[in-house]
C-alpha cells in the first residue's frame, strides 16, 4: 500500500472542562481515503502469491460460518479481534425480575481489535497531519 504523510486530523473541543471551564480537546481521524475489498484482494495478490479472488472468498466463507455462531451468542476470536453480540433492552427497565426475553432484541455486533493487530498497525504509523479544515469553534 501506498505510504502516506501520516493519519490526517481534526481537533474538536469536547464535552469535559477543565478547570478553568474550557472544553478539553479531542482529536479525530479525518478519513480522506477509503480501500475495498476487492483493492485489499488485489494488493495481496500482487504482493502475498495469493489467487485473485481468494481473499473474497475466505472473507464471505468468515461471514457465512461466524453468522451462524453469533446468532447463538458465542463470541468469534480471530487474529485481528473478537466479535460478540450486542443485546438492547426494548425499554427501560429497573426491576431484573420483570425482564422476560421479549423485552432483549439483537443490537449490533461489537468488534475489539486484538493487541497483536493494534501494535501491528501502530508499527505502520507513520505520524500525523492537521487538516487543514477548520473545527470552527471561537473557543479554540
Amino acid at each position: 500500500m501506498p505510504r502516506s504523510q501520516g493519519i490526517n486530523y481534526d481537533v474538536h473541543p469536547g464535552a469535559k472542562r477543565d478547570k478553568e471551564g474550557r472544553p478539553v480537546l479531542y482529536v479525530r481521524p479525518i478519513g480522506q481515503r477509503k480501500v475495498s475489498m476487492e483493492d485489499i484482494d488485489e494488493y495481496c495478490s500482487r504482493n502475498f502469491s495469493l489467487p485473485k479472488g481468494e481473499l473474497l472468498r475466505v472473507f464471505t466463507a468468515f461471514m457465512e460460518s461466524a453468522k451462524w455462531f453469533l446468532s447463538d451468542g458465542t463470541r468469534v476470536e480471530t487474529p485481528i479481534g473478537t466479535f460478540a453480540t450486542k443485546l438492547r433492552m426494548v425499554r427501560d427497565e429497573t426491576d431484573a425480575s420483570k425482564v422476560t426475553a421479549n423485552d432483549i432484541r439483537f443490537d449490533s455486533i461489537a468488534f475489539t481489535p486484538s493487541k497483536g493487530f493494534i501494535n501491528a498497525v501502530t508499527e505502520h504509523v507513520t505520524g500525523f497531519a492537521k487538516s487543514s479544515n477548520q473545527s470552527g469553534n471561537a473557543q479554540m
